[in-house]
């Protein structure tokens, strides 16, 4: 791996982590009270549970139209002219909602929130993180020249999509069941 490319991971990380620790504040510090009277976090499991319940194609439909919207971001992103900003803004965006995310779990139901909140996005988030990656890092090396035929970058971005597709199809068939099993353990 190239410095170039280590520098755009470290980035991307650094921002991610930021804007986890943002999102994480902003529950803590300005919606403790929204958190609790909205109460989203409790029936996490039990709306996952019901959602593993239906058919794999109607779980895919469902999901496959809200994923394929972060997809289009993330591809606009990877083609943005002034690159680094952008990718940068993102991430950060993204960052502080899963910090929303992980700090309306816990303030609703501890550590035990942590883990169902993991639970729930286990299997496809490893398949959605190096989609996404590789989207960023296409994108990042047109901007630096190092792509510099078109086909190569379309090609790469097919290869991010494919990869964001296995997310979908993991989302919809190997984490209902996942759940269903988690939830006969607990």
């Amino acid at each position: 791996m190239s410095k170039v490319e280590t520098g755009l991971k470290k980035g991307l990380t650094i921002t991610l982590l930021f804007g986890i620790a943002l999102g994480i504040g902003t529950v803590n510090l300005c919606m403790t009270e929204a958190v609790r009277e909205a109460s989203p976090f409790p029936d996490l499991f039990a709306g996952a549970a019901a959602a593993s319940q239906k058919g794999a194609d109607e779980i895919f439909f469902r999901i496959f139209s809200g994923r394929m919207v972060l997809l289009a971001l993330f591809v606009l992103a990877g083609c943005a002219k002034p690159f680094l900003p952008v990718a940068a803004a993102l991430s950060l965006f993204f960052g502080w909602l899963l910090g929303i995310y992980q700090g309306g779990a816990v303030l609703q139901q501890g550590i035990a929130g942590l883990g169902m909140a993991l639970a729930v996005v286990t299997p496809q988030m490893f398949f959605y993180g190096g989609a996404v990656y590789l989207l960023l890092k296409n994108g990042w090396l047109r901007e630096k020249g190092r792509i510099v035929k078109n086909g190569e970058f379309f090609s790469g971005m097919l290869v991010a999509g494919g990869v964001y597709f296995l997310g979908i199809l993991t989302e919809s068939c190997v984490n209902p069941a996942l759940i269903r099993f988690l939830l006969k353990i607990f």
